[in-house]
């Protein structure tokens, strides 16, 4: 049994199916688990995307998904059935750490001195330009851009004490000052040049060319120059002192031109409100008709949505049960297949009883002839018994166990038949709905592209109404201009002066920076003196090495050099090799110098490169984020291209035999396999060269879409690497750098052919690429001509006139139209340089489609034509070294023909005709300027993201200038809602006070009635008892005169007159004056609570103030603040209500009591006696109740209070709480 494999989510794997009939699958693991199937739990199935449409299902079973992939892209199967692993899963790829931002802290170098300013000079210049770039600055960088020196070169102010023969080279040409500095803003930027460009009249500086060569051309004249020039003076700050005058009176010309374009404005916005209302009603209408158009459509969709997901369902319904049916009926066949090798086993068993009852048939055959007869028949007869029986069984119980099986065979069949039945009305079904469902996605893309219509015509209304809203904003931005140009009048004067200084600092790092370039080239034509005198000594010395190989070989043939002289010449042709093994030493140090110098400088330019997209784009933090992969791939792809352009330069010049000179034919095959390794790396550099150029010139999505090249290219980049490795070790294999060479540029071609955006981001280069490449192409079936022409004329075999009989005459016209094609390649493709130095490139007749066409066809004739060459020589120098004697001409030209057919050489000669005449006619095409195009450059993703960090910066301002506003205006708005909701608090409180104060006085007037009602009855009572009090006076006024005394009547008497007399005071003044008081203090207590409470409220209110915003909130707090408010009036309702109560308590004890008289009366009519005796009878008798007892003349008083302190006017508690709130 195989061993169980190890199985993984990712792995290619191949499965192999016995049902319906043999077959094998292979895909990619996606799941790896149980499947919800009946009659398959516990069963571990695998689950397998396919590369084509020759699965079961889209990754799910009855509904359940496991996976996701195309429909009929998914199998199932079973663990057991896959039989091998194809390929791996493929490891994660780590993410690269992010690169650390620069310190903050570093000093900043002379050319960012403006990058630090103080802080009012920051503010001052961020509230000029920070917001955003205005229209003015936008006229301002126009204007300054006629000054610029040089198309495409950032402008600088001349210089007066260069002298016009200094050159510079481009790679330390420093931007102005005005773009060195990151917190100068835009508008004075554009002031900076412009101002410079109208104080002087512009002189252009010469700029030097990248050529090495003619800078060791004009060496000693440059450095002649550098040495009488002069010291930079103070001319240029001198000259930038009469700046700031002229910049006013522009500045002030400015405003002017300002002022007339706001009245342009003016004009063009009457205009516009004129179209406005003639456009806008139609406007209306459109919108309208299209919208219940869009309406009715949108319903239509609906319905066709809703239909199409019914009918998706019942589809999806159908697939499961034609997936159930399809397991069921592999499930069947494999019972099928178990029942048969059931089936299988019993046969042989029935096989082998058979087999036996023959042996036994033999054995009785054997039975001894000398045993008795009736011995012999009985044992026979016996044996014969047990035997018949015991088949009888077997073949009984076979029997049985057959019919059985076959019954089941048969039910099991006719299952599996109806289940095939459905299976097909189901796929017909199937088919049907997917028929209709085509027609309904019909329908659906129809209304789908109507209602797009109608979207459309509402963006057309959208974009109106913006554009007059931009129209808007534009005449408010210049108003806002108009008012920045003040400012900028005052600040314009530091900002000159800033600018000079900082110019005066970079006119004297440019100094340093010539003076050390300088150095350098002196230092590189040194050196390329010293490699052209080795190379001169080498060949000198290889000369001489091949005259006495030569002469070695001429003494070998003649044998007839004495031993003397031998030994003389081995010595000198050993002193020649080790020569030539020092001339080698020195040539691969010289290569390894040259090698090393160039790696210096693709270095050097690599950092001041991103030294210029650091300083003057991109802010730290900025570029910390921007450097990413994109960056990194940008900068990879550039040091292919220089580093395989260097390869092959030194690949060419280390040949110092290209099929010439007088060496043997064994270094014709490295001469053109040389030459192949030098075309694919020519390749591999016009492919980079095209990629870095185009990623330099796309957009930003592009751009960032290119990070992924930086892992795609680092084959091609360790290919390079390699070569240039091998070159310095001096152990270059030709054959294993042409075999990396070639697919390092099949993985370039393909990367340049998918990614669209690299050819369509500079036209003129892709056509200048695909010229180069053609290009190359020739040069490489040149070199196959001259290979197989150099190598017959250097085979030397027994004839010497062998290349008289080898016919090459079928080559002689091809490498004639290749040499003529090439010549007019190279003129063609330096036509197209000299056009893209002036911006422009050709519109080819037959578009780019026809050059890369060109391009793939006479590459696949190179590398064919190589190939073929290659395998000639091989079998000529193998039949040399076998048996010399056989290669002869016939033997060659057989060889030849067989390689290179006549319809080779035809097709060649065609396609390489047809090249010449349509490069020619597209040479004489570019050279009329009316068949040009002009070049659209766009600025380099960089710089676009640096212009998008700067408008997020001026956004984030007027965002936060914005947010401010409407966070003010959101206050104004809280507190104005804050007023008016607590005003209605207090009017409804007010409202609530008014109704109470109403039912108390309700509740008092009916308690006032009462009272009446009780007074009216009291008064009349008093008049009662005073006419009864006058009558018993007039009786003990006679019973005095007459002098009577009796003792029992006195004693009646004197204790209800005198006691009345005595305690009168009590029940009317000090129960009066005891009550008032209490009464007015405990109302004084509530009026103060009542404030205090709701001051409190108020301060609550107040200090949650944003809580007053959400309405539930305040809903909820008024409601509880009314419950309280009730609540407490509840309790000083209550508290009145007793104390009014008691008031009345002790207003009716007083009536209850004795009558009391004025002691005036019985002191004027009794005598001293009585008078005397009243008190003491008083204090005796204060108990015994007197039959009169009601109290006059004392009743207003309480019920005057009554009515002014029992109901308390709360307006002045409200008054304070609304002065309390805002104090």
């Amino acid at each position: 049994m195989a061993p169980a494999l190890d199985l993984k989510a990712g792995q290619v794997v191949e499965v192999r199916l016995q049902k319906p009939e043999p077959i094998t699958h292979r895909g990619t693991i996606r799941y790896i688990g149980e499947v919800n199937v009946p009659g398959q739990e516990g069963i571990e199935f695998v689950g397998i995307e396919l590369s084509s449409a020759s699965g079961k299902n889209d990754g799910s079973v009855q509904g359940e998904r496991y996976f996701q992939c195309p429909p009929m892209h998914g199998l199932f199967a079973a663990r057991d059935k896959v039989t091998k692993i194809i390929q791996q899963a493929r490891p994660v790829a780590p993410k690269a750490a992010p690169l650390k931002p620069a310190t903050p802290g570093a000093r900043p170098r002379p050319s960012s001195v403006g990058a630090s300013q103080t802080t009012t000079r920051s503010d001052r210049l961020s509230s000029v330009g920070g917001a955003k770039p205005t229209t003015l600055q936008q006229r301002l960088a126009a204007a300054a851009k006629p000054s610029s020196p040089v198309k495409g070169a950032p402008a600088r102010p001349p210089s007066t004490t260069r002298p016009p023969s200094t050159t510079r080279p481009p790679s330390t040409t420093r931007p102005p000052s005005a773009t060195s500095r990151a917190s100068i803003t835009p508008s004075a930027q554009s002031r900076r040049v412009s101002t410079v460009g109208s104080s002087q009249p512009p002189t252009t500086r010469p700029i030097r060319k990248p050529s090495l060569n003619s800078a060791a051309a004009s060496g000693a004249r440059s450095t002649g120059l550098r040495e009488t020039a002069p010291p930079p003076t103070k001319a240029p700050t001198e000259r930038t002192r009469q700046i700031p005058e002229a910049e006013y009176r522009r500045l002030q010309k400015q405003q002017e031109d300002t002022f007339q374009l706001e009245a342009d404005v003016l004009k063009l916005r009457t205009e516009n409100e004129r179209y406005k209302d003639a456009i806008f009603p139609k406007l209306n209408e459109k919108v309208q008709k299209y919208g219940n158009e869009n309406a009715s459509i949108k319903e239509e969709v609906a319905l066709l949505k809703a239909e199409n997901d019914k009918l998706e369902k019942a589809l999806q319904e159908r697939d499961t049960m034609v997936e159930l049916a399809t397991i069921d009926r592999e499930m069947a066949e494999e019972q099928k297949e178990q029942v048969e090798a059931e089936l299988e086993n019993e046969r042989a068993v029935v096989e082998e009883l058979r087999l036996e009852l023959e042996i036994k048939q033999e054995e009785a055959s054997f039975i001894d002839d000398d045993m008795p007869e009736d011995e012999k028949q009985l044992a026979m007869l016996r044996q014969a018994q047990n035997e018949r029986d015991r088949y009888r069984e077997g073949i009984v119980r076979l029997r049985e166990m057959t019919r059985e099986q076959i019954k089941e065979l048969e039910v099991r069949n006719r299952e599996l038949e109806a289940q095939v039945a459905h299976t097909e009305i189901i796929e017909a079904d199937y088919a049907a709905a997917k028929d209709e469902i085509v027609t309904l996605q019909g329908y659906v893309s129809d209304l789908r592209e109507r209602v797009d219509t109608n979207n459309e015509m509402e963006e057309m209304n959208e974009e109106l109404i913006d554009k007059i809203a931009t129209l808007e904003d534009s005449i408010s931005r210049l108003r806002l201009e108009r008012k920045e140009l003040s400012t900028m009048v005052e600040v314009s004067n530091e900002t000159v002066n800033d600018y000079a200084d900082h110019a005066d600092d970079l006119e004297a790092e440019l100094e340093t920076r010539d003076a050390q370039l300088a150095d350098v080239s002196r230092e590189r034509d040194a050196v390329e003196r010293d490699n052209a005198e080795l190379q001169d000594r080498l060949s000198k010395y290889q000369t001489v090495a091949m005259e006495l190989q030569s002469q070695v070989q001429e003494l070998r043939a003649d044998k007839a050099t004495t031993e003397e002289e031998v030994k003389d010449v081995t010595g000198r042709f050993y002193e020649v090799m080790e020569l030539q093994r020092r001339l080698r030493t020195a040539g691969v140090k010289d290569t390894n110098r040259q090698i090393d110098t160039s790696l210096q400088q693709l270095a050097a330019k690599e950092a001041l490169e991103q030294r210029d997209m650091i300083k003057h784009y991109l802010t730290e933090s900025a570029y910390a984020d921007f450097n990413g992969s994109s960056v990194q791939a940008y900068f990879r792809t550039k040091s292919i291209s220089f580093k395989a352009n260097l390869t092959a330069s030194v690949l060419r010049t280390s040949a110092t035999d290209q099929f010439g000179g007088e060496k043997g034919p064994e270094q014709v095959l490295d001469a053109l396999m040389r030459h192949d390794v030098v075309g694919h790396f020519d390749y591999i550099h016009t492919y980079t060269e095209q990629i870095w150029t185009a990623m330099a010139s796309c957009t930003s999505d592009e751009f960032v879409k290119a990070g992924h090249l930086f892992q795609d290219v680092e084959s091609v980049l360790r290919t390079v690497e390699g070569c240039m490795g091998s070159l310095k070790r001096d152990e270059l294999n030709l054959k294993d750098s042409l075999e990396s060479a070639h697919g390092s540029c099949n993985v370039l071609g393909a990367m340049y052919r998918s990614n669209t955006y690299l050819s369509n981001a500079r036209p003129d280069s892709t056509i200048i690429l695909h010229v180069f490449l053609i290009r190359a192409s020739l040069e490489r079936i040149r070199s196959v001509f001259d290979a197989i022409k150099t190598f017959v004329s250097r085979v030397e075999p027994v004839y010497e006139d062998v290349e008289d009989h080898v016919d090459l005459g079928a080559f002689a016209e091809p490498a004639q139209t290749a040499t003529e094609t090439l010549n007019m390649v190279v003129k063609f493709g330096a036509a197209l340089k000299a056009l893209q130095e002036d911006g422009l490139y050709p519109s080819l007749p037959d578009g780019i489609e026809a050059l890369v066409d060109m391009n793939e066809s006479l590459d696949r004739f190179a590398n064919k034509a190589q190939g073929n060459a290659a395998a000639f020589i091989r079998n000529v120098l193998s039949k040399l070294a076998k048996e010399p004697e056989g290669v002869d001409a016939n033997m060659m030209t057989v060889l030849l023909d067989t390689l290179f057919k006549k319809d080779l050489l035809r097709e060649l000669h065609s396609s390489v005709s047809d090249a010449s005449s349509r490069i020619g006619q597209w040479n004489e095409h570019a050279s009329i300027l009316n068949n040009c195009l002009e070049v659209q450059l766009q600025p380099a993703p960089w710089v676009v993201k640096a212009q998008q960090i700067e408008a997020e910066k001026k956004q984030s301002i007027e965002s936060e200038k914005k947010l401010q506003l409407i966070s003010t205006e959101l206050h104004a708005a809280l507190l104005q809602v804050r007023e008016r909701q607590e005003t209605i608090e207090t009017k409804e409180l007010e409202i609530e006070h008014l109704k109470a104060r109403a039912q108390e006085a309700a509740v008092k007037a009916s308690t006032i009635e009462t009272l009446q009602v009780d007074l009216d009855k009291a008064r009349s009572e008093r008049e009662t008892y005073r006419s009864e009090a006058e009558t018993l006076q007039t009786e003990i006024a006679r019973l005095e005169r007459e002098g009577v005394s009796r003792p029992d009547d006195i004693s009646n008497a004197v204790p209800a007159t005198p006691q009345p007399t005595r305690e009168r005071p009590e029940p009317v003044e000090a129960p009066q004056a005891t009550t008032s008081s209490s009464f007015a203090t405990l109302v004084k207590a509530l009026t103060e609570e009542n404030q205090y409470l709701r001051q409190r409220e108020s301060t609550d209110i107040l200090s949650h103030n944003l809580d007053t915003v959400f309405t539930k909130a305040r809903t909820e707090r008024a409601a509880r603040a009314k419950a309280d408010a009730r609540h407490k009036q509840a309790l000083a309702a209550e508290m009145l209500d007793m104390a009014f109560t008691s008031q009345l308590m002790d207003v009716q004890g007083s009536v209850m009591r004795p009558l009391e008289l004025r002691g005036g009366e019985l002191a004027t009519d009794a005598g001293g006696k009585a008078a005397r005796a009243l008190p003491k009878q008083q204090k005796q008798n204060r108990d015994l109740a007197f039959p009169l007892t009601l109290q006059t003349g004392t009743m207003a008083s309480p019920l005057a209070y009554v009515d002014d302190l029992s109901f308390v006017d709360l307006s002045p508690v409200a008054e304070a709480f609304e002065v309390g709130e805002w104090m």
